[in-house]
């Protein structure tokens, strides 16, 4: 018997969702290929395979229709992803923007979908009915946030505030759709004493009058590899592999400073005119990509793939670049596993085939593709437009409390210090700052338990059993020489 074909269809899949006119009934989600996939059927992919219309709010590069055939075993599967015409029923409103602000685990959208399978020779079709399936449904759950915190500085006067993003399926990469990686993310000073004097990742900027306004590029925590990168850069984060944007304030007054964020509007609009202006092919092949624009960039956020013929699982290999790069600026990525964090490679990642190729994407596009045929010129289209998407800009503030520390200046030897009862409590690691060489020992009487909690500054961490101070407490504190321990604010 020959293979019968198979449709997938979305159910009703032309009802446009609106967070904000409550429109929640339409089909959320679109078909992805699996590699059971009949290629013969590539051209009906996102239009009925007879009348070849299209669907109403799919595309070729997000399809809604999908037609197939049944493999060797008579099954036909296919992937779904929910990425698409999203109804964000289950999220909060952003209050500023009238946006859904959406959490890990809030209903973003819900898919029906059935299958029609049929006779795959036209003569034979009309004879017997096509078999229509039963509809299937599914409820997709956000996985990603943006959120602020802030933290202490070395000094007092300086207080750090951070923006954490992961995208809506949990990641910070270059991978998928909807990129949170090498975006640029706006500060403002909105309320309250204090300036900005830094910002990471660059590209960022500091207005130079008032230094009340910044912006920064988000750069990643991890690599694809889970390896940690951008050290000098990343501070405390949320969840591990994350994406972060963050300014630096000082503030001489110490009164409360109100900052106000913005987080762009998926799918952000590439960066900059990146292009491969080189590509070596062969075991040690290497890549090379130039910054042709007019202005500084950050690589964070573009990926490069390359053909592997090794799986139909995951036909391509990819590598999260990482770098800067000025007008004119030029980069070289070396394509062998292990040097460079690819993932989904094989042994040799830019073959010496004439059909393998270096492809660098943003936001699952490409924008510029080279191959390994020296016949071949590189592919440089322009760069595309993306359609908005419905999460649209998310703005949030936090206040940060200046004016919560007091100084003490500790002698050499034993220091009684007793704090406070008003101001919480400080980390030990905020307290005694890049003075732990000067630093003895400090201990303090739990008269709940009746032993001394304490912290040796010389011992492992495991024999350690105090990690902040508080206040309303009393603490001896063993000095090798005089220095300043920040405590809560007496």
């Amino acid at each position: 018997m020959p293979a019968a074909r198979l449709t997938f269809f979305m159910e009703n899949e032309g009802r446009a969702n609106s967070f904000q006119n409550k429109i929640s009934d339409g089909v959320s989600g679109m078909f992805l290929p699996d590699d059971t996939i009949d290629l013969a059927f590539s051209d009906v992919f996102n239009v009925h395979p007879d009348s070849k219309v299209p669907s109403i709010l799919g595309s070729l590069k997000k399809p809604r229709i999908m037609t197939t055939a049944n493999d060797l075993d008579g099954l036909f599967t296919v992937d779904v992803f929910g990425d698409q015409n999203l109804s964000y029923e289950g999220c909060a409103v952003n209050v500023p923007t009238g946006n859904p602000h959406c959490k890990k685990g809030d209903i973003a959208g819900r898919g029906r979908y059935f299958a029609v399978a049929e006779y795959p020779e036209p003569r034979n079709r009309g004879k017997w009915l096509p078999a229509t399936s039963n509809t299937v449904s599914t409820a997709f759950s956000w996985e990603g946030y943006k959120t602020l915190t802030w933290e202490d500085g070395v000094d007092p006067l300086e207080k750090y505030v951070v923006a954490h993003l992961k995208d809506r399926d949990g990641f910070c990469d270059a991978i998928s759709f909807n990129n949170t990686l090498g975006v640029l993310v706006d500060f403002k000073i909105d309320a309250g004493g204090g300036i900005v004097v830094a910002a990471n990742d660059r590209p960022s900027a500091i207005n130079g009058d008032s230094k009340k306004f910044a912006v920064a590029t988000t750069f990643d925590s991890h690599d694809d590899t889970g390896a940690p990168i951008n050290a000098t850069l990343v501070r405390t984060v949320v969840e591990k592999d994350e994406c972060q944007a963050w300014i630096k304030l000082s503030n001489s007054l110490q009164f409360p400073t109100n900052v106000f964020v913005t987080f762009p509007a998926p799918p952000s609009p590439v960066p900059g005119n990146v292009r491969i202006t080189g590509l070596v092919c062969g075991g040690g092949g290497t890549v090379t990509v130039k910054n042709t624009g007019p202005n500084p960039v950050s690589l964070a956020g573009f990926g490069m793939r390359s053909s592997n013929p090794t799986s139909t699982t995951d036909p391509e290999e990819h590598l999260g670049l990482i770098g800067y790069l000025e007008p004119g600026q030029s980069k070289t990525f070396i394509g062998t596993p292990g040097v460079e964090p690819w993932i989904n490679s094989s042994p040799i990642v830019f073959g010496n085939t004439g059909g393998d190729y270096a492809r660098l994407i943003w936001d699952e596009t490409t924008i510029s593709l080279a191959f390994c045929d020296p016949a071949q010129p590189i592919v440089n289209p322009p760069l595309p437009t993306f359609a908005a998407d419905g999460e649209g800009v998310i703005q949030l503030s936090i206040t940060v409390p200046y004016g919560a520390e007091s100084k003490v200046v500790l002698a050499r030897g034993w220091n009684l210090l007793s704090i406070g009862t008003e101001n919480g409590s400080i980390s030990l690691t905020r307290a005694v700052g890049d003075n732990l060489g000067k630093l003895e020992a400090i201990y303090a009487w739990d008269p709940a338990t009746g032993e001394w909690k304490r912290f040796l500054a010389d011992a492992p961490d495991f024999v350690n059993t105090l990690d902040k101070l508080e206040a309303g407490k009393t603490y001896w504190v063993q000095t090798k020489e005089s220095f300043t321990l920040i405590v809560p604010k007496q």
